[in-house]
């Protein structure tokens, strides 16, 4: 039985895990899972930045500050990181793992995707994507 990929599963790339979003002809869109102290770090510039009023316009508009903190078990405390979510599929294969984000971080990363400073052609592909309670296969 083949598998489709759906928004929200997991899967391995040069070893480095990212979740998958959405596919147009030959783009994938998917969100980088960070390593914790990665994460940490960009979590922790974003936060500084925003005390600052003045960059309150430019943290908007800014793909750097386009991320999700995952509640998801496996990923808990981990962000997603939406920085160059788009690849070209010829040069990105992967190996999909067996695991999908949580409905919290769905809703999450969608909301990020239609509210961030992302790609527009993403925030079409995503917005009308149903994010199911069941999360069965």
């Amino acid at each position: 039985m083949i598998k489709t990929v759906q928004f929200g599963d997991v899967f391995l790339h040069n070893s480095t895990e990212y979740i998958f979003l959405a596919q147009k002809d030959e783009i994938i869109y998917a969100a980088k899972i960070l390593i914790k102290h990665d994460g940490d770090r960009i979590k922790e510039y974003c936060e500084t930045q925003l005390k600052n009023p003045k960059n309150q316009y430019k943290a908007q508009n800014n793909i750097l500050f386009c991320y999700v903190e995952l509640t998801t078990d496996k990923y808990k405390n981990r962000i997603a990181h939406l920085k160059s979510a788009a690849k070209d599929e010829s040069q990105f294969p992967f190996e999909l793992l067996d695991c999908r984000l949580n409905i919290n971080d769905l809703l999450e990363l969608k909301k990020e995707i239609l509210t961030g400073a992302v790609d527009i052609a993403l925030k079409k592909l995503v917005q009308n994507i149903d994010i199911p309670k069941n999360q069965s296969r």
